[in-house]
């Protein structure tokens, strides 16, 4: 909330900052990324669809710099597996956005390849929805059973993710997968 505009791009695991009891206001030139699980008890008895749609009310009218992942089978704590095939991708992600501005076009190849790597892996489903422009969302369902998933192959980066970042970020990002198998234990 101190930081207003000038809060730096973030990952937000759960939703946090959407959830029905949050209080702060969003920023209007927010870069973030929501990453909300079918699994988690924040979604309580509310409909995939009606937990989506309360986090996008969340989202300041005026904001066109945020995306959501919806994985279904993501449980609170997110298994390391999933942190580790997507937390590379939302943080390029964020990145190239930051990089277009706050006025900039959304970065479709990298939220592409966030879809491409989870429906690519046969083992998440759910739904990536961003922002086009102020008030305009435009929504991508991936995993099986999915309408477009036929149209889908698994596309990898030449050197994954991880080639898009700066290395002291990769480095960074190495480290937090490793911290988050330490915690939430292998999910093999």
């Amino acid at each position: 909330r101190a930081l207003g505009d000038a809060v730096p791009p973030a990952v937000v695991i759960n939703a946090g900052c959407a959830a029905p009891h949050a209080s702060a206001d969003w920023p209007r030139q927010a870069i973030t990324f929501l990453l909300m699980g079918g699994q988690d008890s924040f979604r309580g008895s509310k409909s995939p669809e009606a937990y989506i749609a309360d986090a996008r009310k969340k989202v300041r009218a005026g904001n066109a710099t945020t995306a959501i992942l919806f994985v279904n089978e993501m449980r609170h704590t997110p298994q390391s597996d999933l942190l580790g095939e997507a937390l590379p991708c939302l943080v390029g992600a964020l990145l190239a956005w930051q990089k277009a501005g706050p006025s900039g076009r959304p970065p479709e190849a990298e939220l592409q390849r966030v879809r491409s790597i989870l429906a690519g892996s046969g083992r998440w489903s759910g739904q990536l929805l961003y922002t086009q422009r102020p008030g305009v969302w435009k929504r991508l369902r991936f995993g099986p059973g999915s309408a477009g998933t036929a149209l889908l192959q698994r596309q990898q980066p030449p050197e994954g993710c991880e080639s898009a970042l700066h290395p002291a970020t990769a480095s960074a990002l190495r480290r937090l997968q490793r911290l988050s198998v330490a915690i939430c234990g292998s999910s093999a």
